[in-house]
């Protein structure tokens, strides 16, 4: 019993022994694993404060610099240092993530725009991530004329496994088209306030029904960038604002489509003739002329003419409604070719009428002057 006693204690003391060492050696590799990560993630957040600091120290302290001193070699310097501590953090831009707004169905021609500013931002894959100058990317997109506003933003994922991705984030507001301007050599597409968004020789099915204008084929055919045309027509693109209102007004109010408007400016003042041309009821075609800023006042009574034509079964042609307080109405008139047969037939129709005459009248006086015998002439 005794030994067995002794053999029983020693066992049981080295078997603390060694669950006490193993726990220990437990503790201490867990330990390890904490430092090494938290390690890591200190070096992370050092490297990405260090890439902020010296990214915003770049645009903002160099410029006092320069003022400081005219010798270059110590801005040359700091920034090797700056872009040496950003290109050792290994952020590089690796993906474009564009959206635009309202969202397009397929085929339709603002996708084959995005296409191309894909293409045109892809020279910026590879580059410092840090050093990306957004406002630089954010004007080349707005030089596009259909793109009406951007937001850029940068999105830093994957920093916790390296610091070896980073993607832009940007999202595109689009113009609405609203009509197509005929132009010197080709179709303009512009939105309802007369802002440019595109060109095109042949008009895409999407936007065949788009109103057509006529009468500002020189401005809008000018050699420019969408941001300096937009510029220089800002009273053309004043005019475009107030017929597109015009036209809505015409919609939900007369219930009338326009199909097509011809704009032309009165020379006695600053305003702008609109010859709209829409079908009617009988879907023949009809011309109403308003003026420019005052034809709001007006649309009761147009309406009021077109119901009162109707109901006389008359069909205009042309309604003069730019006069204030006075409308004038051309009626439909019958075809130049019908007018010109009834005049070339109405001559022969009266000769016919004479000479028919004048052979009875003969024949009448040379019986009376000859008379012949019923019996000869019964024999012939």
């Amino acid at each position: 019993m005794g030994f067995k006693s002794f053999f029983t204690r020693k066992f049981a003391k080295r078997s603390s022994e060694k669950n006490l060492k193993f726990s220990y050696q437990t503790k201490e590799k867990n330990s390890d694993d904490y430092w090494r990560g938290g390690r890591f993630l200190v070096i992370s957040l050092v490297v990405t404060a260090l890439s902020i600091i010296f990214f915003f120290a770049e645009r903002h302290l160099f410029s006092k610099m320069d003022e400081a001193t005219t010798a270059p070699w110590p801005k040359k310097m700091v920034q090797a240092v700056a872009h040496g501590v950003i290109e050792w953090g290994g952020v590089k831009l690796k993906g474009i993530e564009l959206e635009i707004f309202p969202v397009r169905a397929e085929g339709d021609p603002f996708a084959k725009f995005a296409s191309d500013i894909r293409e045109r931002l892809s020279i910026y894959y590879g580059q410092p991530f840090w050093l990306l100058d957004l406002e630089k990317v954010k004007a080349e997109i707005l030089n596009e004329g259909w793109v009406k506003s951007v937001a850029i933003r940068r999105s830093f994922l994957g920093a916790a496994t390296g610091l070896s991705n980073g993607s832009l984030k940007i999202k595109i507001f689009s113009r609405e088209p609203a009509f197509l301007v005929h132009g010197a050599r080709s179709w303009i597409v512009i939105d309802s306030e007369g802002n440019f968004i595109s060109r095109a020789n042949q008009i895409p099915g999407d936007w065949a029904t788009l109103p057509l204008i006529y009468g500002l084929e020189e401005p809008y055919s000018r050699e420019r960038s969408p941001i300096e045309l937009n510029r220089e027509l800002s009273k053309e693109r004043e005019f475009v604002s107030d017929l597109s209102q015009l036209i809505l007004a015409l919609k939900d109010q007369v219930k009338i489509d326009v199909d097509s408007v011809t704009l032309q400016k009165d020379n006695w003042s600053s305003e702008a003739q609109y010859h709209l041309k829409f079908k009617n009821s009988e879907q023949k075609e009809v011309e109403a002329v308003f003026l420019s800023h005052h034809w709001n006042a007006r649309l009761q009574s147009f309406q009021f003419i077109l119901s009162d034509l109707q109901q006389k079964k008359i069909t205009p042609t042309k309604i003069l409604g730019q006069y204030d307080d006075r409308w004038f109405i051309r009626k439909e008139e019958p075809l130049v070719s019908e007018v010109k047969k009834i005049t070339k037939a109405a001559p022969a129709i009266k000769q016919a009428s004479n000479s028919k005459a004048t052979s009875k009248k003969g024949r009448a006086k040379m019986q009376k002057k000859h008379p012949v015998k019923k019996d000869l002439k019964k024999h012939g």
